[in-house]
């Protein structure tokens, strides 16, 4: 009767409370914030208010010819979002769809669109899987016999860590020759990170046992990833193209000298007058306060004169900005002091995004709350 009468009992287990609490938070959605969202926008910024000229900018489609179900197939609408940032009276984003273009006439539409004057090329070129990675295990067994009595004990513990690697290369093309822009190029690898670990408990009493084992996955995700990929290399590739210092955004601690060639290449195709002018002007956005000249009948001044001479006044105020902002740096030329009133005066009080040097470091940084709708950057390895 207790048998029969057990059968109309619901057995299924019950979910608890923090079951049911974790089930309730993952149905919200949440706003996405990348790890380079706040250099995007400092980099904006910056080209729509130092740039004199306007570019429209469209990107190719941006696939991956690498291979790989874990990867996206298309990153192009990474690349649109990224730039997007930039959008501004000096940059221009114009997306490419043909098949809209095509379905707006034939419905009545102008079927017009706006031409680029550069274009991003670009797509995935390397995934190579589990390149590097190593486990561990340890197994214990105990067999304790006392008074023809046997227990048989066992106790075991592991892990694994793999390691897979990306690399993402992107261009700008001249639209109206189709050429590649010297210069205008990146390759950017990222190395994403797996791991486990499990433990395991037994025990055997007469032939009659029981055992227990858990084991616990972290994964860095692949998309994840990429997006950071795409935003790391979008900032590099158009630091390279405005002359930026986008190493101060990225955390990098090598100057590119690409782009301080260039920044000098450009500065000492001016003259003289214009030189001095630009360095001026440069002057006037650090907080240096008075300086006393006492050549010439001296005096104090407040502020550096835009006038292009190179004056007492004018060298004064160079002299501050180095031994306050840049001191111990190698200073030969007006074009080394002009790199240095650039590369730290473009992006001021900037707290670059982390970025773990080793294995150890990325490893360890690791959120606990992964998997919980809490938005979790993903730390990786970036190699530039």
């Amino acid at each position: 009767m207790a048998l029969l009468s057990a059968c109309g009992v619901n057995l299924a287990p019950k979910m608890n409370k923090a079951e049911k609490e974790a089930m309730a938070e993952s149905q919200y959605p949440f706003m996405h914030a990348s790890l380079y969202s706040n250099a995007l926008e400092r980099m904006g910024t910056a080209i729509n208010s130092s740039v004199a000229y306007r570019k429209i900018v469209q990107p190719k489609e941006i696939g991956n010819t690498a291979g790989g179900n874990e990867l996206p197939f298309n990153l192009t609408n990474m690349v649109i979002n990224s730039i997007s940032e930039f959008s501004g009276p000096r940059f221009l984003v114009v997306p490419y769809d043909p098949q809209y273009i095509i379905s707006d006439y034939q419905t009545g539409g102008k079927g017009t669109r706006v031409l680029p004057d550069i274009v991003i090329g670009g797509s995935i070129t390397e995934f190579d899987k589990d390149i590097e990675g190593d486990s561990t295990s340890i197994d214990l067994d105990v067999l304790i016999s006392r008074q023809g009595e046997e227990a048989d004990i066992g106790l075991g513990k592991g892990g694994s860590k793999k390691i897979s690697r990306v690399v993402l290369d992107l261009y700008l093309l001249d639209y109206k020759t189709h050429s590649v822009i010297p210069g205008m190029n990146v390759s950017n690898t990222i190395h994403v990170l797996e791991m486990d670990k499990d433990h395991g408990f037994g025990f055997a009493i007469w032939g009659s046992g029981m055992g227990i084992d858990g084991k616990i996955e972290r994964k860095q995700g692949f998309h994840k990833a990429m997006r950071n990929l795409v935003e790391y290399s979008i900032l590099q590739l158009f630091g390279k193209y405005y002359d930026l210092p986008y190493w101060r955004l990225l955390g990098m601690k090598t100057v590119d000298s690409e782009v301080t060639h260039s920044m000098v290449k450009g500065f000492n195709a001016k003259n003289r007058s214009q030189q001095v002018m630009e360095i001026q002007r440069w002057l006037r956005r650090y907080p240096l306060g008075p300086v006393t000249i006492r050549e010439q009948g001296g005096g104090t001044y407040a502020q550096v004169p835009v006038d292009g001479f190179l004056d007492p006044v004018t060298q004064g105020f160079i002299d501050k900005f180095m031994q306050k902002y840049a001191s111990g740096r190698a200073v030969n030329s007006l074009g080394d002091v002009y790199v240095a009133l650039v590369e730290l005066g473009t992006f001021p009080s900037q707290t670059a995004a982390k970025r773990p040097e080793d294995i150890k470091g990325s490893r360890d940084s690791l959120s606990p709350n992964m998997g919980k709708t809490k938005d979790n950057d993903s730390y990786i390895l970036m190699t530039p």
